[in-house]
């Protein structure tokens, strides 16, 4: 067997639970032979079927895994797992670190961003890595690891120079303050580090790759299409390492690789995370980037206390402008960018925590929507100012909402929503018992915008919160607001096209 099959086979094996320091004294191939290895529980890492191959292609090959044994065992739970084997018959030492634990989600995350050399746990890697060489001096030393796992593999291969080579399945990039840092060794060893990844796989693609020799597996399908039919299970499994083999009579060969290439939609996802890393703040890439790695590796088993409710609500608006300023460097039309924007959700498991997201989309659409209504109604858009300016004025006569107007917490601006309601109950625009709030929503009715009324109203508040200004000036900036969105409705009119066109320039 070539030293990657090996290695490939001990990374699927390490997540079995079986893999523990009470079967240090014994071979891989008895481990197997006892029934000691479970499978996983994850059925993302491996199938019933991919799990009973594993093992009776490593029965089948009994001459090579009976003289491998563990050696070492470092394992925190829910965090690391490294795990050392030596090959009695080949003087071979080989460490394999298991992807990520459950409490390393962000420790994945921290790893793209520009502030971060090393993360602790890739720092943890190093400290193993040489504590192992120094046990075996002597012999060839293989770091290997799948997902989380390759990423240290690469880590170790650049900075501990008694690695003899480094072997990195799925595994995700470097940040950039690795990649500076250490420019040099990353020139001197990158030949050392191969990389293997399914050519759909969907976090290999994240952050920059220091990899000099890299082969793709041929997959059984592409990203595009399972994320356009929702089959989200298929998509995930992408990831698993056994994804890699082939099941031939019952047992596994590794897939073809050569003249395979990546993915388009797995280089697309890796071009947008380089577009946002280059473009967003450090501290909005660093929350990108943790819910990126969060949504793709965790299928419910990432970290329990990370909560998407944390993420404060202009993280979204601000997620969505570079959405669109991505399609615009990347050559897309305006067209093409709204009718991503409008099926993004079609990307999207309901159950997904990026429902923040379609939701923050849903108002911009509907925004979008109302703004052009208005520019093509011009009484509406005056009726609207006219309220406005009655906002502003019921604002100012208002010294408790006035008090508050810094505060952007949901509470003041609940408490602002209600003194301005009562005083509009009184003002020109109420009709009966029906308040301006209303009679705005009444107007706009026709356009189909649900809760019209409460993004008039959200939009009012960003008025309001610009301090010392007169009441010309704001009619002037709400004026320039509704002409500049409606030279931009007037490029979207095209909303018919289908979710084909935009697949069609997609990969083209």
């Amino acid at each position: 067997m070539n030293i990657h099959e090996v290695l490939l086979i001990l990374n699927s094996l390490v997540y079995s639970s079986g893999i523990n320091k009470s079967n240090s004294d014994i071979s891989v191939f008895e481990m197997v032979d006892d029934g000691l290895l479970v499978k996983p529980n994850d059925d993302m890492i491996a199938t019933q079927e991919e799990w009973d191959a594993l093992l009776k292609t490593v029965k089948q090959n009994e001459t090579y895994f009976s003289n491998i044994k563990i050696a070492d065992i470092e394992s925190v739970k829910d965090a690391q797992k490294n795990v050392t084997f030596v090959n009695s018959s080949t003087n071979e030492v080989y460490i394999v670190f298991k992807g990520t634990g459950s409490l390393e989600w962000h420790d994945n995350a921290m790893g793209g961003l520009l502030m971060t050399i090393t993360t602790p746990q890739q720092q943890n890697a190093v400290n193993y890595t040489n504590m192992i060489a120094q046990v075996y001096p002597d012999s060839e030393l293989f770091a290997s690891g799948h997902s989380k796992g390759g990423n240290k593999a690469q880590v170790v291969t650049i900075l501990c120079d008694d690695v003899t080579a480094g072997y990195s399945f799925d595994g995700q990039g470097m940040g950039k303050g690795f990649l500076i840092q250490y420019q040099d060794q990353i020139e001197k060893n990158k030949d050392k580090i191969f990389s293997y990844s399914n050519q759909s796989d969907y976090v290999n693609p994240l952050f920059t790759t220091i990899a000099g020799n890299i082969f793709f597996t041929e997959s059984d399908g592409n990203l595009l299409d399972w994320l356009m039919d929702g089959d989200y299970n298929t998509l995930k499994r992408q990831h698993s390492p056994l994804t890699m083999f082939e099941l031939k009579d019952g047992v596994l060969e590794m897939r073809n690789t050569e003249g395979v290439k990546q993915d388009p939609t797995a280089i697309f996802l890796g071009n947008v995370v380089e577009y946002f890393r280059e473009n967003m703040s450090e501290d909005d890439f660093e929350i990108f980037s943790t819910m990126v790695m969060h949504l793709m590796e965790t299928d419910g088993c990432g970290d329990p206390d990370y909560s998407f409710d944390d993420i404060p609500e202009e993280f979204w608006w601000r997620l969505i402008a570079h959405i669109y300023n991505f399609g615009i460097d990347l050559g897309m039309t305006e067209e093409d960018i709204e009718l991503l924007l409008e099926n993004i959700n079609i990307f999207i498991p309901d159950d997904s925590a990026l429902k923040y997201l379609v939701g923050a989309i849903q108002v911009y659409k509907g925004y979008k929507v109302v703004s052009s209504f208005m520019s093509e109604n011009k009484g509406v858009k005056n009726r609207l100012n006219e309220l406005l300016l009655n906002y502003n004025k019921a604002y100012k006569s208002v010294a408790a909402a006035k008090k508050i107007v810094r505060d952007f917490s949901s509470n003041a601006q609940a408490v602002m929503h209600d003194c301005l309601i009562n005083e509009l109950t009184n003002d020109m625009l109420s009709i009966g018992s029906v308040s301006g709030w209303d009679y705005v929503a009444n107007i706009l009715s026709n356009t189909g915008v649900t809760d019209a009324h409460r993004m008039v109203a959200n939009d009012c508040f960003e008025m309001l919160r610009i301090n010392s200004i007169t009441d010309e000036k704001y009619n002037k900036i709400i004026a320039d607001v509704y002409e500049a969105d409606s030279n931009f409705a007037k490029q979207l009119k095209k909303r018919t096209e289908s979710l084909q066109k935009y697949r069609n320039n997609f990969t083209s």
